[in-house]
């Protein structure tokens, strides 16, 4: 037998209260308000959303137009005259018949009661004050569903945010700065796991439970909005946000700050290499190393287009520009071996745009820094071979005969080239200056003309003599 909501309309004090006294003793029905007047028991019945209002009035009210607006907020509507017993019953949708019934016999039974002996009623003056401190009964019905929802909420909110957590979303952090980023990223991921638990637990609750019921027919109540809620969930996703922003300001605050003892690395990024200088050594390298614990502040730049710096363990990432430097920091804290990699589309050559990143303990980066700092005189295809990978020439040409972005230089020096307009020409050392100087002169034909011009300015002639040298060393 299904639970019953009641709201009592009466004008007559002493006649509802015995039938309201008949209904509390019936465990499937709750009287949820009693109302003095039409208004009030219009608002209310809109409010709270009884199965059954019950009207205690004569006859002729029911031809007031507010009657028949009751009519339109409950399923079913009883009208009881107090004078008489006589009883109309007005059902919009299907009523549970057995509660409906139980209900009818505890009213008719009270009419009758007091038909038979008025003076079952208490005094007016005890009754008044009972009317008067009068409150509805729990809404057990609708904090049943109101509890479950916020369970399963919580249920769906925890599982998700597990869930996200131990997938990895992001490999493991490797900086300071990281760790700042990913307890913010954390802190976000519940955010989305209540949000996305609150919206699908709400809507599958409402499809499974409040789906219609096999014999319903009518249409269901249509809300016109609540303004206490619209507020309230304007409020808190705005605090929310608000929030957020100011632990994003902090947390970039905190990442941004150097330290007093930071090393300067000069890094230098050009279509597809990296190039690193480290000022305080006077070392230039290809490849990224750094000591453990100690921040290093990167000052970027670009030759040609503009490159993003990322390692994806450290979480932090910097445009590198051209024409202009930028500043990131970094304070590596886990020893192992990265990539550095361009977040940027930068051209035909960016998936290869990668450069290795070492991490070492102290007392390692120095025994490094002491063997590149150590004397060495290099000369001719030795020294090419250096420039070229500095200079990040082999991030474009092969050296094992494999085609890349550009020619591979394996058997280059000697052999006939075929350029764009079909020609034909010998790649010698003439050849091979022009086309480092000015790489827009010549291009060959199949390869896209995207060396950038800049190795003019770059280059000395020693050096540009030193590289002709080595490519000639691989024709050999």
């Amino acid at each position: 037998m299904g639970q019953k909501r009641v709201l009592i309309f009466s004008r007559y004090p002493l006649f509802d209260q015995g039938l309201r006294a008949a209904l509390n003793r019936q465990p499937e029905v709750e009287i949820v308000d009693v109302c003095r007047d039409l208004e009030t028991a219009y608002v209310q019945a809109r409010k709270l959303r009884p199965n059954v209002v019950l009207a205690i009035a004569e006859s002729d009210i029911a031809h007031d137009s507010a009657f028949r607006l009751l009519e339109e907020v409950a399923p079913c509507l009883i009208r009881i005259s107090p004078t008489d017993g006589s009883m109309q019953v007005h059902r919009r949708e299907r009523v549970d018949e057995a509660t409906l019934d139980d209900l009818l016999l505890a009213i008719q039974v009270t009419a009758d009661r007091w038909k038979a002996n008025p003076q079952i009623a208490p005094h007016p003056e005890e009754l008044e004050s009972q009317v008067e401190s009068y409150s509805p009964q729990p809404r057990r019905a609708n904090m049943k569903h109101f509890v479950a929802v916020a369970v399963l909420v919580a249920v769906v909110t925890a599982l998700v945010t597990f869930g996200l957590q131990h997938i990895q979303l992001v490999p493991p952090v490797a900086s300071a700065e990281g760790m700042l980023i990913d307890r913010l990223f954390g802190l976000h991921v519940r955010v989305i796991a209540f949000l996305f638990a609150l919206i699908v637990v709400f809507v599958l609750y409402s499809v499974v439970v409040f789906r219609r019921k096999p014999g319903e027919t009518g249409d269901g109540l249509h809300i016109h909005g609540n303004t206490t809620l619209e507020i309230v969930w304007t409020l808190i996703p705005l605090g929310t946000v608000l929030y957020f922003g100011f632990l994003g300001a902090q947390q970039l605050a905190e990442i941004t700050a150097n330290s007093p003892d930071e090393m300067v690395v000069e890094v230098t990024g050009q279509q597809f290499a990296w190039r690193f200088d480290y000022p305080d050594y006077g070392i230039s390298s290809t490849e990224l190393n750094l000591p453990r614990g100690r921040q290093v502040v990167f000052h970027l730049t670009s030759t040609d287009v503009i490159h993003s710096f990322w390692v994806p363990e450290f979480r932090v990432k910097q445009d590198a520009v051209p024409g202009m430097t930028t500043t990131l920091r970094v304070t590596p804290t886990e020893v192992g071996h990265y990539k550095l990699r361009c977040a940027e589309l930068c051209g035909t050559g960016h998936a290869y745009m990668l450069a290795d990143v070492n991490v070492m303990e102290p007392e390692d980066f120095e025994a490094w820094v002491a063997a590149e700092t150590a004397p060495a005189e290099l000369a001719g295809p030795e020294y090419g071979a250096q420039l070229a990978e500095l200079q990040g020439c082999l991030s474009c040409h092969t050296t094992d005969g494999s085609p890349l972005v550009g020619p591979t230089w394996l058997g280059l020096y000697g052999s006939e080239e075929t350029l764009e307009d079909g020609t034909t020409i010998l790649v010698d050392d003439e050849y091979l200056r022009r086309s480092i100087l000015d790489p827009a002169a010549q291009i060959v034909q199949g390869f896209p003309n995207v060396m950038p011009p800049t190795y003019q300015d770059a280059l000395s002639e020693e050096e540009v003599q030193a590289l002709i040298e080595y490519i000639e060393s691989l024709g050999e």
